[in-house]
């Protein structure tokens, strides 16, 4: 899963007179939601050539099964057809909010061309026209919903999800391969107790691990800091392995190869 970060468009958006900020509630909001959703992320930079050079046309978007576009209104006319090609090649464009209305000055584009990559068999809305509110608004049931819609479209467009678990929305993730055929998953626990001033410790969960074709699990290795490693058991699945975690108190690695 990558998640593109449009430097013309944020750039476009402080600069206008009608600054609304979207960009960055929109950016904030996929994150939180596919952090919350345990969907392990990558950010994908769109540049703009007048201040650096652009690195997104030398990005392998094949190596990418979703790409999440919020509010990437600014577009090249060499970014869309990237786009258009990696749909084409089976990817699915995960929108919220515009996308490509303007190229990469901020130049109105041709109704055609915009609807035409709008509206690709390939784009898919889970929060239809909805967006996400102020990064700065308070938590409530009806953003958390958003949240949870939109983690569930990725999860449903993946269709394999690196991580399958029913770990704690408070249980964050993120996984890395290494050379020498090794994974590693690293969680951390923000569920914070703020007037104790300590996290409070999870309970221990079974999570389930897609691991790349470069590794093969012969030993599943549970790292904290500060505490002896633990072997863990675990099972193998059809494309992974399926592990106990531990109980969480801040943060833990979980080592694979």
């Amino acid at each position: 899963v990558a998640v593109l970060y449009s430097l013309p468009t944020f750039l476009w958006d402080h600069a206008v007179p009608e600054f609304s900020g979207r960009p960055l509630s929109d950016l904030g909001g996929v994150a939180r939601a596919l952090e919350e959703g345990h969907v392990p992320y990558e950010v994908v930079i769109l540049g703009m050539s007048e201040i650096r050079p652009d690195p997104f046309p030398g990005t392998d978007l094949s190596r990418y099964r979703v790409i999440v576009a919020p509010s990437v209104s600014l577009l090249s006319e060499e970014q869309v057809v990237r786009l258009q090609e990696f749909g084409e090649r089976g990817g699915t464009l995960i929108v919220v909010g515009d996308l490509g209305t303007r190229d990469e000055k901020g130049l109105a584009r041709e109704t055609k061309a915009r609807e035409g990559l709008r509206t690709a068999r390939f784009v898919k809305r889970p929060l239809g026209s909805g967006m996400f509110p102020s990064s700065r608004r308070t938590e409530s049931p009806q953003l958390r919903e958003r949240w949870r819609q939109l983690s569930d479209g990725v999860r449903t467009a993946v269709a394999q999800p690196l991580v399958g678990s029913t770990l704690p929305r408070w249980t964050w993730v993120k996984t890395w391969t290494h050379e020498g055929g090794l994974f590693s998953a690293h969680f951390v626990n923000y569920d914070f107790d703020l007037e104790g001033g300590r996290a409070r410790p999870s309970e221990p969960v079974r999570v389930s691990i897609r691991l790349p074709g470069s590794v093969e699990p012969e030993e599943a290795t549970w790292r904290v800091p500060g505490k002896p490693d633990r072997q863990l058991a675990f099972d193998r699945e059809p494309g992974g392995i399926s592990v106990l975690l531990p109980s969480l108190q801040l943060y833990g690695v979980l080592v694979v190869g």
